[in-house]
This record gives structure tokens, C-alpha cells and sequence, in this order.
């Protein structure tokens, strides 16, 4: 098996919708890709030679089981789009974000607990954000590292073996699975 770990901190200059000019600071922000924690596990496993009697160490050897498992943060939403400041959007032909409101929680629900049905619950919380004064851009950076999109682990797992024939001529038998514990995930 083999295990691997990644820390990082993806900053960039391009997931800015908006730029402020008279702000430069607000330029350098979050990456839309941030994963900051990222766990990778990969298995893999050949069945040995069992007993003396040929048809069954023909039938049960060489078979190969394998899985790879992710497990990783979410992906950062964007904070909402100011709806209020079309004076400034109409002068540079860009938008800006909404203000965090301080104090307010980002979410109504826990995003990765599986406890509340998507189809009626609404998570995301309108009261954690308010449109900047008219004519202002928004103070606001493009992502949070704590405003973040459910996480979804990948998992996946694979069986085969190839029997040979010939020193020519082989047959092989695969079969791969995606998503192997039947994870629902529901869009961002």
C-alpha cells in the first residue's frame, strides 16, 4: 500500500472575478481549486499460490485487488455577487462580491453530515453576506478557506487477472468500480 499526504496553500492572482485598482491587495486571494489537506491511500494486492492441488492454485492465484482512496477538503464556494452597485459594474464592465457580515454563520446546516434533504433544505445562509455601499467595491476577497463546498472523498477499487494461453496468447479479466460505496453527492 502506499499513503501519501499533502499540505498546501494555493494562492493565486486569477480566480478574481472583480479588481479593485484602488485596492491592489485584494488581488492576491484563495485559489477556486484550494485543497489545503489532501490524504491519498493506494492498495494493491496478488493472491499467492495456494496448496498442491493444481486446479485450485490454477483457479485462486494471480488475481490482483487493488483501491485507491482520496480523502480530501472541499473546494471553496465564492461569496455572492453584489446585487446593489450596478453604478460600478456599468463604469468598469465588472461586478463585485458581497461582505461577509460579521458574526453570522456561513451555513445552516453541516454540508458533510448527510443529515437534511437537499432537495428541501436551503444550507447556505443569506444573512452571512450584505451588498457593499452603492458605488464601493466589496472588501470582500474571492474565497474563504472556511466558506467551503461539501467534501467528496473519491474511492475506487479494481479486481482482474490475466490468465496466459499461450507464450503469445493471454485473456484478461477486469472489473473496476467507481464511487464503490455508493456515495450520494449532491451538486455545489
Amino acid at each position: 500500500f502506499t499513503y501519501s499526504f499533502t499540505y498546501s496553500k494555493e494562492i493565486d492572482t486569477l480566480s478574481l472575478a472583480t479588481f479593485d485598482v484602488a485596492n491592489r491587495g485584494l488581488v492576491k486571494s484563495l485559489a477556486s481549486n484550494s485543497r489545503p489537506f489532501i490524504n491519498g491511500i493506494a492498495l494493491n494486492y496478488t493472491t499467492p499460490t495456494w496448496g498442491k492441488n493444481k486446479l485450485l492454485s490454477f483457479a485462486t492465484r494471480d488475481w490482483k485487488f487493488g483501491g485507491f482512496l482520496q480523502y480530501a477538503s472541499a473546494l471553496p464556494f465564492a461569496p455572492p455577487a453584489a446585487t446593489t452597485t450596478p453604478a460600478i459594474g456599468n463604469m468598469v464592465f465588472q461586478n463585485t462580491y458581497q461582505n461577509r457580515v460579521a458574526g453570522e454563520p456561513l451555513f445552516l446546516q453541516d454540508l458533510n453530515c448527510h443529515c437534511f434533504d437537499p432537495k428541501t433544505t436551503f444550507v447556505l445562509n443569506p444573512a452571512a453576506w450584505a451588498d457593499p455601499l452603492p458605488g464601493q467595491f466589496s472588501s470582500s476577497t474571492a474565497y474563504y478557506g472556511d466558506y467551503r463546498q461539501q467534501r467528496r472523498p473519491q474511492e475506487s477499487a479494481s479486481v482482474g487477472r490475466t490468465f496466459r494461453i499461450t507464450e503469445k496468447v493471454s485473456f484478461n479479466v477486469r472489473a473496476e468500480f467507481t464511487n464503490i460505496f455508493n456515495r450520494t453527492e449532491v451538486n455545489s
